[in-house]
């Protein structure tokens, strides 16, 4: 009966916490905005959202309370020392398939056979239970770990259970904030590439002309117009001009919001390749959940 009590009185304010992270996504504000989402949720502390896809996990958010930096540093650490590599929980989500449900476990930091991890990432701040909820989406692996101290105690069953309940949204939403990173990071390295900043103007739905498309390519580039003359073998006035006519079928007026107009294209073509699928955690993981012994592999 109080679990079912817990859960009403959470699924009241699932709707605003949701709208909230819905209008954070891919900002800095998002770890703080998720960290008092699944406070309200299960009494997490400090947290972490991971991307497993590259060759060791990235940070896309972390928070404490009161704008501490204890979680940040924390991932840092797990990060840099390479102790993710004897975390089992990560491991477990890194052989999940496309398609598998949402996987929840909890962990006791006390029973850990990876001593140093234990000692180094959880024992220095008092760290009693983690609950960790990851999956595999169509652009890779994520993992969101929930942290509590001594201060709230280990998490629950019932915590696991509610974390349950909205897995399938919140995975959701984790993978479009992920993905939005991961846009903003990639469209920076794109712009070293002239080859893709003009394969990325000549897809838009403004029709350029080729010697607009070519200008305004290597304005974004960084190249100056003397140096865009001399690469397309033009005058310096015939640059000029093309620049103004591209600035003018953009509708934009200046270099900054030429920027800005392919900062927003890039982000829009990387979001249409990543529609990612809606995972559903079984009932099973929650309501039966486990209490993992890092041991346990299976």
């Amino acid at each position: 009966m109080a679990v079912a009590i817990r859960r009403t009185k959470f699924f009241d304010g699932w709707n605003v916490d949701q709208a909230k992270l819905i209008d954070a996504l891919g900002e800095s504000t998002f770890g703080p905005v998720l960290l008092a989402t699944t406070r309200n949720l299960c009494g997490a502390e400090h947290l972490a959202l991971y991307d497993l896809c590259e060759d060791a996990p990235v940070a896309l958010a972390t928070a404490s309370p009161c704008a501490a930096a204890t979680a940040s540093q924390q991932a840092s650490l797990y990060v840099s020392g390479g102790y993710w590599r004897c975390d089992p929980l990560l491991a477990q989500i890194g052989r999940l398939e496309l398609g598998d449900p949402a996987m929840i476990a909890r962990l006791d930091p006390e029973h850990l056979a990876a001593t140093d991890l234990r000692d180094t990432i959880y024992r220095p701040h008092n760290v009693v239970g983690r609950l960790v909820l990851g999956a595999r989406l169509r652009s890779g692996p994520v993992a969101l770990s929930l942290i509590r101290t001594r201060r709230r105690g280990p998490f629950s069953p019932a915590d696991a259970v509610s974390l349950q309940d909205v897995a399938s949204d919140l995975i959701h939403l984790l993978g479009k904030h992920v993905a939005l990173r991961r846009s903003l990071g990639s469209a920076a390295a794109s712009l070293r590439s002239l080859a893709v900043i003009e394969r990325e103007i000549a897809a838009s739905r403004h029709c350029l002309s080729r010697r607009e498309a070519q200008v305004s390519a290597r304005i974004l580039y960084g190249m100056t117009t003397v140096g865009i003359a001399l690469d397309l073998e033009i005058g310096q006035e015939s640059v000029a001009t093309y620049r103004r006519r591209g600035y003018d079928r953009l509708g934009i007026a200046s270099q900054r919001e030429l920027l800005l107009w392919y900062l927003d294209r890039w982000s829009a073509s990387q979001a249409e390749a990543e529609t990612e699928p809606v995972y559903r955690a079984r009932a099973d993981q929650a309501v039966g959940i486990r209490n993992h012994h890092p041991y346990r592999h299976g």
